[in-house]
């Protein structure tokens, strides 16, 4: 068993084990450019929303922004509790692909998800953005909550610059870590499951070889 407050890093990342309210401060205030995550949505963990934007609000740089995924149900409670600390810049639509759950107290087959951004300060654009994406099932093989990586690819390369900083306080299986390498952004994740951080911490440490193997490939092409 890991003991909490376990770091783990590579060249790219860094891993942090524990709650996020508590492991989170030892992030620097202002160092962040973008935090990409995906918190629980069931109704007694909502109120993690608040803390969320609190944490993002200390951690990013001015203009910097928080993307996260919510629930369809309780997108209006969501948006008051991220309203507290942020300031709401965009809606996004992601267009879900393979299984798809019922929302059974309503009966309804949600076909889109929605990721809602908001801003530390005043939103500076760097690149036009679609608030339209199509998602890629890439199955639950890691986790049971595993999203695709395709809407943290496009968040990423066009949000942040090379060598940029993201975080995920949510981190899970590590899916925005290993976007973050793919990409060749920095990355700090807090996961508050030990057997999930390690599951993680595979990938990442998989997708690093990856890239180093790519890379070299390139080199010698050249």
């Amino acid at each position: 068993m890991l003991p909490v407050n376990t770091i783990l890093q590579g060249e790219r990342y860094k891993l942090l084990l524990g709650d996020f309210r508590e492991v989170g401060k030892e992030i620097k205030d202002n160092s962040v450019d973008l935090v990409f995550t995906d918190p629980d949505y069931h109704d007694e963990m909502l109120f993690l929303y608040s803390p969320l934007a609190e944490f993002a609000a200390r951690v990013l740089r001015p203009s910097g922004s928080l993307i996260t995924y919510t629930q369809h149900m309780n997108i209006n409670k969501i948006f008051r509790l991220l309203d507290e600390h942020l300031n709401f810049t965009a809606l996004f639509a992601l267009k879900q692909t393979g299984h798809l759950p019922m929302l059974w107290d309503t009966q309804i087959f949600p076909h889109v998800k929605f990721l809602v951004m908001y801003s530390k300060g005043d939103y500076t654009p760097k690149h036009t953005l679609s608030n339209y994406l199509t998602s890629i099932y890439q199955g639950k093989r890691y986790h049971g909550w595993q999203q695709s990586s395709v809407e943290a690819m496009y968040f990423i390369s066009n949000l942040v610059e090379e060598n940029g900083v993201i975080c995920d306080p949510f981190m899970g299986s590590g899916t925005t870590g290993v976007a973050c390498i793919i990409k060749k952004r920095q990355f700090i994740g807090i996961e508050i499951n030990p057997d999930t951080l390690k599951t993680a911490e595979k990938r990442l440490l998989e997708a690093t070889k990856f890239q180093t193997l790519t890379s070299f490939t390139k080199k010698e092409e050249e």
